[in-house]
């Protein structure tokens, strides 16, 4: 279990919902990593832990920062 699933699992937990853990899925061969029910059907939740990788400048040059840069090009590579 990654630290990302561990999260998702401690809040899932906390908040009382119920959901099944790398769940089989018919027509699936990858498992998904959470399945919470709703109503009829179910949410389907994969975790992706996203790793900083920037290294902190030590001059003084002000930098234009976009923080979800590196999120949306891990998603955009699934």
């Amino acid at each position: 279990m990654t630290a990302g699933e561990q999260r998702l699992w401690d809040y899932l937990t906390i908040h009382g919902y119920k959901f099944d853990f790398e769940p089989s899925v018919s027509g699936r061969m990858k498992r998904p990593d959470f399945l919470v029910p709703h109503g009829d059907h179910g949410v389907v939740l994969e975790v992706k832990d996203l790793v900083k990788d920037r290294v902190p400048r030590d001059d003084d040059k002000a930098r234009n920062f976009d923080p979800y840069r590196g999120t949306r090009n891990k998603i955009s590579d699934l």
